[in-house]
Parts: structure tokens; C-alpha cells; sequence
């Protein structure tokens, strides 16, 4: 998406639709970012009218820890998108800050970012559970700070990795946070491609355009949500459970090994669980049953045009 793209799609958006507040926390100066943020959410929910507000510059733990400690119920914030770079980490790891590198200056730098890593992860979790939360860990590689040839890592520079890594692996427990996935945006945003040192030096904002799209794609992306995805499968019998719905009945049909439902029996020892299957008569809302939450799936219907067809050939299934 170009940048006029994003500032059209913002722009055009009705004002009357309901509102979708979302905060964008990060320590850089926002800039292009928020808007590419703004115009991919304001995509995925055209339904409502997106608005983006930003925290304190330099300043990410604060931003979250205020948005933490001043949440009202009256607030129309539904959704964070923490953005975290390594300045915002230890200052000291940035371009803006400088103080000189080197092994002496940055010795305690990796204490430095579990402390604040540590206080990053406290304001997240008071956040509302209402609220669906988007992080992204560092994207820009860290300054060259570390005494060691090109292609050999540092051991403090692999702690400070290593560090971000389990805080990320916490996070990512929490229901309500959804981390980006790094090797999908190594993908679509490559590293040496990222970073604008004039625009970090003169503005704050270190983006590339280019990165400052993907990285706004992202973050809507987890907060949007996929949309919901049906298929139809047709002729289940003895195909995907065993037994034939019209000859003996929705409520003796079997999904597991011990019934020789091979092929629901087969995943069910690769993943665990069980479903049960309930026929629906046309125009049944009532969903299909699923035996505590099993992941082979989320939902099985049986259906049907009508109730003759449904009752005695069960040809009709559809799987959520």
C-alpha cells in the first residue's frame, strides 16, 4: 500500500459509522506507521470507523502503564498495538542516544532490558482483558556495539535476544495477546530494507515506508482477526466418521478408532479429543457439540434441504 493509499482510505471513511479506538503504543515518533496501521484496520473493519491514538515518545512502558492505570469502562478502546524497538528497551541501543559504545558502557545493558521488559509485561497484563492486544518485538537490528567479527555473535548480544524471546514466549500465553510472527514479516519485509537513519536522526520515525506497510499490516491483521472460514464436504458416510446416517441414525454415528472411523480416528490419535456429530433440520441455528474443546476442529454440522433428505441420506455435512 502507498502512503496517499492509506491517508485516502483514513480520510474516506464515513464518520457516522461506529467508532473502533485502537491506542498505538510505541517509543518511535508514529508518523507513517499510524497511518499505514489506520488505512489496513480501517480495511479489515469497514464496519466501523477506526481511530488511532498514540502514546508518549520515548516513552513505551509509560504509554502502557497510563493506558493501564487511566482504562474506563467508558472508553471506546478496544485493541493495543505495542510497537517495541530496542531504543525502547535501553536508549543505549539506539541511533539517537548516543553515548559511544562499547563493552564497558554496555555491560549491564542486558540487566537494563529484563528490567524493563519486565515492566513492559506488568502493564500489558493489567490491561482490560476486553481489550485484544497486538506486540511486535524489535524489528531494527541492534547497533553495532558488540566486539566481534561480522558473521560471529556476541554472547550479550545473543542475552538480549534471548531475553525478548522469553519475554515474547509469556506474552504469548495471555489470551488476549496476539505476537507477529517474525519469520513471516522476515518474509515480507527484509531486514537490510527496514531501517531510515535520516528519517530516525531528523524525526524519530526509523521506518522505510516499505517496512512501515508491513508492520502496519500486521498489527491490524492480529487485531482484525481472520475472517471465518466454512468449506462443505459432501458424502460423509463411512468417508469422514463411520456408519450411514440414514440406516442407523445421527445419534450412532462414530468418530473414534475403536468405532473403525479410520480417518477421524487416525487424527484424533495425532491430536487428541473427540467430536460428537448432531443432526440439524433446515433452519436450526443449534451448532454441533464439541467434546472439551478438542483442536481437530470447531464445528461439525450435519444439514440438509429437507428433512427427508436429511434423515435418510445425510449427504450435506459442513465443517467450521
Amino acid at each position: 500500500m502507498k502512503l496517499a493509499e492509506a491517508l485516502s482510505i483514513v480520510h474516506k471513511t464515513p464518520a457516522e459509522l461506529p467508532e473502533f479506538g485502537v491506542v498505538l503504543a510505541c517509543g518511535v515518533t508514529p508518523l507513517h506507521l499510524q497511518n499505514f496501521f489506520a488505512a489496513h484496520l480501517q480495511t479489515l473493519r469497514a464496519d466501523r470507523k477506526v481511530r488511532v491514538s498514540t502514546g508518549l515518545f520515548g516513552d513505551l512502558a509509560g504509554t502502557l502503564e497510563h493506558i493501564s492505570g487511566h482504562f474506563s469502562p467508558h472508553q471506546s478502546v478496544e485493541a493495543v498495538a505495542v510497537v517495541m524497538e530496542w531504543s525502547d528497551l535501553d536508549p543505549r541501543l539506539g541511533f539517537r542516544h548516543l553515548g559511544g559504545w562499547g563493552q564497558k558502557r554496555l555491560a549491564d545493558s542486558v540487566s537494563t532490558v529484563q528490567a524493563t521488559l519486565q515492566r513492559v509485561e506488568q502493564a500489558m497484563v493489567a490491561l482490560p482483558k476486553s481489550a485484544t492486544v497486538a506486540v511486535s518485538l524489535p524489528t531494527l537490528s541492534l547497533p553495532p556495539g558488540f566486539h566481534t567479527v561480522g558473521w560471529q555473535a556476541s554472547a550479550m548480544e545473543l542475552a538480549l535476544e534471548h531475553a525478548v524471546a522469553d519475554f515474547a514466549s509469556r506474552l504469548a500465553m495471555q489470551r488476549m495477546v496476539r505476537v507477529v510472527n517474525r519469520s513471516q514479516l522476515d518474509l515480507m519485509s527484509p531486514a537490510a530494507t527496514r531501517y531510515d537513519a535520516r528519517a530516525d536522526l531528523n524525526s524519530g520515525f526509523p521506518y522505510t515506508n516499505a517496512h512501515a506497510d508491513v508492520l502496519g499490516n500486521a498489527l491490524a491483521e492480529l487485531i482484525a482477526g481472520p475472517a471465518p472460514k466454512k468449506g462443505l464436504i459432501t458424502d460423509l458416510d463411512d468417508t469422514f466418521w463411520a456408519g450411514l446416517v440414514g440406516e442407523i441414525g445421527h445419534e450412532n454415528v462414530a468418530w473414534d478408532l475403536s468405532s473403525h472411523a479410520q480417518l477421524h480416528g487416525e487424527q484424533e490419535l495425532a491430536g487428541g479429543g473427540g467430536t460428537r456429530a448432531r443432526t440439524l433440520r433446515p433452519g436450526d441455528s443449534q451448532r454441533a457439540d464439541l467434546s472439551d474443546g478438542s483442536a481437530l476442529g470447531r464445528e461439525v454440522r450435519i444439514c440438509g434441504t429437507d428433512t427427508e433428505d436429511l434423515e435418510h441420506r445425510g449427504r450435506c455435512g459442513g465443517l467450521h
